[in-house]
């Protein structure tokens, strides 16, 4: 009995910690659930929380399961899930780093949320609530930020889909997205670039990619089927895409520096390409009806 009681209890929760003044919390209520906990370095700390609350289901709180690794000294992690079938993983390869995964309300479902950081100072917060959500972060590099917001309806619709790629230093990300099978990717290549995205509806989806360093882009997007794409490649340009209503599109491409662009649309089924290549361009459209 003994024997069995201790292969389940490695089985549902492992915790290793590989060197001094490390710590880490463990909390599950529910059936089935999985963590696994690795620290190598001093002075990590993880904190693992895993629950459900499905009326009328006494088996709420089932097959959650968390991983997180961390190498390196004083990275912090908290994982927070509630509900059913949600997985949370944290991998921090450097120092000071910190990640937070904070899924599902009692009564969520197969929400999915990934953090990997290499590097230092790194931050990322992930908030996913209802069901079918995925979030996706991956930082290289140092003092970088990464924030994603989603929330679906409950009760089993299709989720929404956040992917941000930050490579270099002190770049920062912030998308949220409200509605279902909305999308957002944003990915950084280089120092101090600023990425923000705010969808509110369904089926949106918003690319933002720049390359250089103080680029500064902003995408706005209520209603459905909308589309935006800024492209930044240099130095201080800035983009800003504002759509409101059903089936827009809007393309912003800067290669340069110090090149500004807004597009604003409101209604339905508008269309604008805005292209700017050299430095200190200004391009602002207008489309209503």
């Amino acid at each position: 009995m003994k024997k069995l009681f201790f292969c389940i209890s490695a089985m549902l929760a492992t915790t290793v910690a590989l060197a001094q003044s490390n710590n880490s919390s463990v909390t599950q209520t529910g059936t089935s659930n999985g963590s696994s906990v690795t620290q190598d370095g001093a002075t990590n700390g993880s904190v693992v929380e895993q629950s459900g609350s499905v009326p009328l289901n006494p088996l709420s709180g089932q097959g959650n399961s968390a991983s997180v690794l961390q190498v390196g000294v004083t990275n912090g992690s908290l994982v927070q899930q509630k509900g059913d079938f949600n997985a949370g993983i944290v991998d921090q390869g450097g120092n000071l780093n910190y990640a937070k995964i904070d899924q599902g309300t009692g009564n969520a479902e197969n929400n999915y949320a990934k953090s990997t950081q290499r590097g230092n100072s790194n931050y990322t917060s992930q908030k996913q609530r209802y069901d079918s959500n995925a979030a996706i972060i991956a930082q290289t590099g140092n003092s970088n930020s990464a924030i994603q917001d989603q929330t679906s309806p409950p009760n089993g619709p299709p989720g929404n889909y956040a992917i941000a790629t930050q490579v270099g230093d002190f770049n920062g990300s912030n998308q949220k997205q409200h509605g279902k099978l909305n999308n957002g990717s944003v990915t950084q290549n280089g120092n101090g670039n600023a990425a923000i995205q705010d969808q509110y509806g369904d089926s949106n989806n918003a690319t933002a990619m720049q390359t250089g360093s103080a680029n500064y882009s902003n995408q706005d997007q209520d209603g459905t089927s909308n589309y935006s794409s800024n492209t930044q490649n240099g130095a201080g340009n800035g983009a800003i895409s504002i759509q409101d209503g059903v089936g827009n599109g809007s393309l912003i491409s800067q290669m340069g520096n110090g090149n500004g662009a807004i597009t604003n649309q409101n209604g339905n089924t508008h269309y604008s390409t805005v292209t700017q290549t050299g430095n200190t361009n200004y391009s602002a459209v207008t489309q209503t009806n």
